[in-house]
């Protein structure tokens, strides 16, 4: 069924829409039970008609709706009504990180490290409860209306994949430029997949731009993740400390590490 204003999923009445990737749209809509505006992410027919995808989307949904973290965004509800699934989420109006770095020069670099700590601190818990993001970009990353950065996507990005076949071993998950070596190969993930993305993150929002180049082909992108080494972020902000090019991509993890977390790579340690 094609999604429109006005359409009713659960309690909610889409008002219009967002945006749109590769597997979902999302739609501002108002919960008329408790009227009050939130956001709504709709899987694609595309994936959502996949068999299994049912099963492990309300699994994979379930699961995320249970994390309580300041920065990670919270799942007030989910359901699948024919045959379209959708997660309720808050609707949060400071926008993306993504537009944010795409509209000016690299935020102060004390900025950029309250960041940092804070989505460290999101995938962190995240982790602790069995959870890995497996997409963190610049797109998935939020702001409220005080500021507040908060991590979004959790809870879709496994379930879609699954049913789509994409976490099967030597294929990819994930969005090119944040990829980890491991993402890259075709491996299975832990933790440490989502730490060396958000040291990709912390690159971009330091110097302004990614790693691996911004026009690269994927295939090149990928070849670059697992063999090269970006230049420190302070060759391009030289009034950066060292301790930064441990925080970013710079740091160039070439294998997974067992056991660290992700505030490792804030740079007040």
């Amino acid at each position: 069924m094609p999604l429109a204003e006005g359409i009713r999923l659960g309690n909610c009445r889409l008002v219009r829409k967002l945006g749109e990737g590769g597997m979902a749209e999302v739609w501002e809509a108002v919960d008329v039970t408790l009227e009050r505006r939130v956001a709504i992410k709709v899987v694609k027919e595309t994936i959502s008609s996949l068999p299994e995808f049912d099963a492990r989307f309300r699994r994979e949904a379930r699961t995320a709706a249970q994390l309580e973290h300041p920065n990670i965004l919270q799942i007030y509800g989910f359901g699948v009504e024919d045959g379209i699934a959708y997660i309720e989420m808050p609707y949060l109006s400071g926008g993306t990180l993504s537009t944010r770095l795409e509209a000016g020069p690299p935020p102060p670099a004390g900025t950029v490290c309250e960041w940092v700590d804070d989505l460290a601190s999101a995938l962190d818990a995240a982790h602790a409860q069995g959870i890995i993001h497996r997409d963190l970009k610049s797109a998935n990353v939020l702001f409220d209306q005080s500021g507040r950065i908060v991590l979004g996507d959790f809870g879709l990005a496994k379930s879609m994949a699954d049913a789509s076949g994409l976490t099967a071993a030597g294929t990819l998950m994930g969005t090119p430029m944040y990829l980890s070596p491991e993402q890259s190969r075709g491996e299975s993930l832990t933790p440490a997949s989502d730490q060396f993305s958000l040291g990709v993150l912390a690159y971009r929002m330091l110097t302004g731009r990614l790693p691996w180049g911004a026009n690269a082909a994927p295939a090149l992108v990928m070849m670059r993740i697992v063999s090269d080494a970006p230049p420190p972020p302070s060759t391009l902000r030289p009034e950066l400390p060292p301790r930064w090019t441990r925080s970013s991509a710079g740091s160039s993890r070439r294998s997974p590490a067992s056991g660290t977390k992700a505030a490792a790579l804030s740079p007040r340690r």
